[in-house]
């Protein structure tokens, strides 16, 4: 067969199961039959180095979140270098959310939330070590950042935000309301 007539039914076949025209069993049937097998290789390939860069990813962000917990309760750092680290440590974890692929949706919203949470930890972190005893200021930290978080959950339809905001803002109150 022609070279680019084969091109042409192998696009053809690649449109119909994207497009779900025909089931992808057949549609990988045809490709094999129509490429000689050398099409399903390559996209095998692709498909597990997504899969590998996916849980490495998830690796990583996980680590950089336990090493953050680590350096700011249980080490003696001082508390600059603790920000520092976890600083960094946080925008790592945006920058893989940040390039996270489209497809992997709740994975970049859970990633962005492990971000967040950083921050948060960070933030709250800072204010108990400057003013340990200054119960409304770390209130209203934390009010800052759960009305930041319901902010962007309701923007960017992103419920991790906005179920953590809520239950941030319920227990603050019944914080408040216990004292």
């Amino acid at each position: 067969m022609d070279e680019k007539r084969k091109a042409i039914i192998i696009n053809e076949i690649k449109y119909w199961r994207e497009s779900k025209l025909l089931p992808s069993q057949y549609c990988d049937f045809l490709l094999t039959l129509y490429s000689e097998g050398e099409d399903l290789e390559t996209a095998d390939s692709g498909k597990r180095f997504r899969n590998i860069r996916t849980i490495y990813s998830f690796i990583i962000v996980q680590l950089s979140f336990v090493f953050t917990a680590l350096v700011i309760y249980f080490t003696d750092f001082s508390n600059g270098l603790q920000m520092l680290i976890g600083l960094t440590f946080s925008i790592i974890v945006l920058i893989i959310a940040k390039r996270t692929r489209a497809d992997a949706f709740f994975l970049k919203q859970f990633y962005y939330f492990i971000g967040a949470l950083i921050l948060f930890l960070l933030t709250i972190e800072w204010v108990v070590h400057y003013n340990s005893t200054n119960n409304l200021l770390l209130s209203a930290t934390i009010i800052l950042h759960c009305v930041f978080w319901l902010f962007a959950g309701l923007k960017w339809k992103m419920r991790f935000f906005t179920i953590s905001a809520i239950l941030g803002l319920v227990v603050l109150g019944i914080f408040w309301l216990g004292r």
